[in-house]
């Protein structure tokens, strides 16, 4: 099964079918948006349902409450599925734009927090940007993580795992799991 699942979309406009029902005002903003040359030129380059969805988001209001670098992490996942490095490279670099900017307004009890300072230097990683992926991860110290977070083995696994991912310049999946036979 491939993950995520695209969103809806009309092969006519590009029209994203993000939620079921549509207001009138909200039709007659997405229509003029989607109308736009910008986004038939996106939807022609053939891009990513969530990235479409994102670039929406982006430039007409909604009432859904979605995080921009989630949805195009979204993309990468799809683009990734489509086996499209050019635009899951773009779609990454977005993801740690808009990433890096949400760090920097939470705190860290956050629950996003340490999920991004762990996805920061994952696609660094998984973009081939090792050296740049060791600087973030650096920043990361498993032995200092807030008290919220101390007892979660799988945040400890997860550097653990991303460190050797790093330090084998590895930039392909690597599966959040304990090795077989291996404590953590």
């Amino acid at each position: 099964m491939k993950f995520p699942s695209p969103i809806a979309i009309c092969p006519s406009n590009g029209f994203i079918m993000y939620k079921e029902d549509f207001s009138a005002k909200e039709l007659l903003e997405i229509d003029q948006y989607i109308s736009s040359d910008s986004y038939q030129k996106l939807y022609a380059d053939k891009h990513a349902s969530y990235y479409l969805f994102y670039q929406l988001s982006q430039n007409v209001h909604m009432d859904e409450n979605v995080s921009d670098w989630w949805l195009i992490l979204n993309a990468t996942w799809e683009a990734e599925g489509c086996g499209d490095a050019k635009k899951y490279n773009k779609y990454a670099s977005e993801v740690i734009e808009k990433a890096t900017l949400s760090l920097n307004t939470m705190e860290t009890d956050n629950k996003d927090y340490f999920a991004l300072k762990l996805l920061i230097p994952n696609l660094y990683r998984r973009m081939g940007n090792f050296e740049v992926a060791q600087e973030w991860l650096n920043k990361i110290n498993e032995n200092n993580l807030p008290n919220n977070l101390q007892k979660k083995n799988y945040i400890k696994l997860s550097i653990k795992l991303l460190t050797k991912a790093i330090e084998e310049k590895n930039s392909e999946k690597v599966a959040v799991r304990k090795p077989k036979g291996k404590a953590p």
